[in-house]
């Protein structure tokens, strides 16, 4: 009758040993190869252990997988991986693990770790959503918004960086002309004292002269109203509250200008609004100090010192 082979029934997962002569290696018994006789049988994956319906019919030997996968895994001798980013269960050589460890099911999950995304709440409308770690650690970091639309609908009226008091639509005083700005430009070497660019990198432009206390009168402060709003920009030891008239004090950081660039004006405005307090400013300090420790709080030729520059220039 021949040596008695080992084999797995297909319905109860069961071993046992049968006569090749005699039997097919399908059941272990009468009653497991009964529950075969409906259109559908239960079987047992032989990889994973998983209960599976398939028809008889399709039924063409005594190993069957519930998956494609499970068939291939069982073959090349594959362990069974979760992926950590989408928790997809998938397979891989065990041969492989020695020298590749995988942790991911494909290379867009791999992808995804590895940008190492962070979750935040939307400033303006308070989703949750995801952002790349190294987007919130930048000079100028990211995440505060879940999407354009919400900074731009945020972003307007006294949300915005611009905001001023409506001081945007204010004009400037009449004694902030082109030769009071070219006398500030010419006291500062005609360069950006935040970059040194002069006009040659400013596009061709000349530089635009930024009012360090943000006040648009501040060359006639004798006009300005809202006294008190102006001095919660200065330093705290030098403004006056209460007072009814500035201090001279007052006045020579109110008429503090600096020359600037395009790009640079645009970003002292953006990072620092006129409601910051001076002590938590950057650049306000900076060209607070600049102008006190080495102009000894001087920022602008007058007209006489002007025109002697002017004339020692067309003589060199």
């Amino acid at each position: 009758m021949g040596h008695k082979k080992l084999g797995k029934c297909l319905i109860c997962g069961k071993e046992f040993e049968y006569y090749p002569s005699e039997q097919d290696g399908k059941y272990c018994s009468q009653e497991c190869y009964k529950k075969t006789r409906g259109a559908v049988v239960q079987l047992v994956c032989r990889h994973c252990g998983k209960i599976f319906e398939r028809p008889r019919s399709k039924i063409k030997s005594d190993i069957s997988f519930c998956s494609t996968e499970c068939r291939l895994a069982h073959r090349r001798n594959q362990v069974e991986i979760v992926c950590e980013v989408c928790g997809k269960v998938f397979f891989w050589r065990a041969s492989r693990l020695k020298y590749y460890k995988t942790r991911f099911c494909s290379k867009k999950c791999a992808g995804v770790a590895r940008r190492n995304r962070v979750f935040k709440i939307c400033k303006n409308c308070g989703k949750e959503f995801s952002i790349k770690k190294s987007a919130t650690e930048r000079s100028y970091p990211r995440g505060a918004y879940c999407s354009f639309n919400c900074y731009h609908e945020f972003s307007k009226g006294k949300n915005s960086h611009m905001y001023d008091h409506g001081q945007t639509f204010y004009p400037y005083c009449e004694l902030f002309n082109n030769s009071l700005r070219e006398r500030v430009r010419y006291f500062f070497g005609n360069k950006c004292v935040i970059s040194g660019v002069t006009k040659e990198g400013n596009g061709g432009k000349r530089l635009e002269v930024h009012h360090v206390f943000i006040e648009k009168l501040a060359c006639c402060e004798t006009k300005i109203e809202d006294m008190d709003l102006v001095r919660k920009r200065l330093p705290k030891t030098v403004a006056k509250f209460g007072l009814s008239e500035f201090t001279e004090e007052e006045i020579m950081y109110i008429r503090m200008m600096v020359p600037l660039s395009l790009k640079e004006h645009s970003r002292v405005h953006k990072l620092e609004s006129s409601d910051m307090p001076y002590e938590e400013t950057k650049y306000r300090k900076f060209f607070t100090e600049l102008i006190l420790k080495k102009y000894n709080g001087k920022c602008c030729f007058t007209e006489e010192e002007f025109k002697k520059v002017k004339a020692d220039l067309k003589s060199a």
